[in-house]
């Protein structure tokens, strides 16, 4: 087998697999007014807001579902960073506090 004709087969499975996905992600959803209602009821026992379980009622495709849960998982990524920077910060004040040389001036730069 020549390499043109590698080329040509990687290229053409590439395109087949491309298909297949934008296919999968595009179909709308097949729920049933139940499971949608499930998800709704699930959505605000995990603590989510109003929008969050009115957003499970809608009729999505795949990628709008997985866009919505990258996006919360980046939310929570920051909520959790900043959350720890906070706790640190905190730690960091009540051990100067806490030291006998606490009359030494530190002070943290915050860096963006």
């Amino acid at each position: 087998m020549t390499n043109t004709t590698k080329t040509i087969l990687i290229a053409a499975a590439v395109a087949v697999i491309a298909a297949v996905a934008v296919v999968a992600l595009t179909t709308p959803e097949d729920r049933t007014v139940g499971e949608k209602i499930g998800d709704v009821v699930d959505s605000a026992s995990e603590g989510e807001g109003i929008d969050e379980a009115a957003e499970e009622l809608q009729d999505r495709s795949a990628l709008e579902r997985l866009q919505d849960n990258v996006n919360d998982a980046v939310d929570d990524v920051q909520d959790s960073a900043s959350d720890t920077a906070q706790d640190v910060e905190d730690a960091f004040d009540d051990a100067v506090e806490d030291s006998p040389e606490a009359d030494v001036d530190v002070t943290i730069k915050n860096k963006e």
